[in-house]
């Protein structure tokens, strides 16, 4: 109980990361069945809490404070790139010019059309100078998507290219200082913040991606829709199908 005590005032998010981390610990150890117990209780506790923040559609404290719009976010971009064509700014570029994926460029490796790629491995395949592809083998929801292949649209190949011929003899995508070694997904979530320190707020990955999905997601109109799909005594996804457009 004096664990817990200590979780009060904490992000939600963090109270669930230490919560999750001491039940680990405590299964590993063959630790008491009373004291799994209630970490487990705890833990279901926190994610029915996030669960509810997120059916609410409310920014977290720490979002409310650090939110802000793309168009900003893509302007500091366009200023780091003014300023040269380098590793900063083509990561603000990855992360602003196209939806935002996860930390899931940090060892992603240049390779041509024929090389033989690995099953758990990210690449950056370049076909020729207007034709590229990302393609993601090793990322958090990959179980349910497999393999996907992302074409490099016009503006961040046009980055790539520039970026390639500043560094022709390029392994990875992004290292560690030109050394020929991969970040980590740590290395480029640090990075991150670092890029776009010009807005006064901590830009995170997570607030960007929260920014990106907020920005395409009319909330209000789901929510109506929903509703409106009560009120005719059907699911959503028959709404979908009765919903017509011009």
């Amino acid at each position: 109980d004096a664990t817990f005590q200590k979780l009060e005032g904490k992000k939600l998010s963090m109270q669930k990361n230490m919560v999750v981390a001491g039940l680990v610990a405590l299964k590993a150890v063959g630790g008491d069945v009373t004291v799994i117990e209630k970490y487990t209780a705890k833990l279901i506790e926190v994610n029915l809490e996030l669960k509810k923040l997120f059916a609410e559609h409310k920014k977290t404290p720490t979002q409310e404070a650090n939110w802000t719009t793309m168009e900003h976010l893509k302007t500091i971009t366009k200023g780091l790139l003014k300023m040269g064509i380098n590793q900063n700014s083509l990561i603000a570029s990855l992360y602003t010019f196209q939806p935002p994926v996860r930390l899931d460029y940090y060892d992603m490796q240049i390779v041509n059309k024929k090389h033989v790629q690995q099953p758990d491995k990210n690449y950056l395949v370049i076909y020729n100078r207007d034709k590229k592809v990302f393609v993601f083998k090793d990322y958090k929801t990959k179980d349910m998507f497999g393999e996907v292949e992302i074409p490099v649209n016009k503006k961040i190949n046009s980055i790539i290219n520039k970026f390639l011929k500043l560094n022709p003899d390029r392994k990875y995508l992004l290292e560690k200082n030109n050394s020929g070694t991969p970040l980590t997904r740590n290395n480029l979530g640090k990075i991150i913040p670092t890029l776009f320190a010009s807005s006064g707020k901590t830009i995170t990955l997570n607030i960007i991606r929260h920014i990106v999905a907020s920005e395409a997601v009319d909330i209000v109109a789901i929510n109506n829709a929903k509703e409106l799909a009560g009120k005719m005594l059907h699911g959503s996804s028959m709404q979908l199908e009765y919903a017509k457009h011009d």
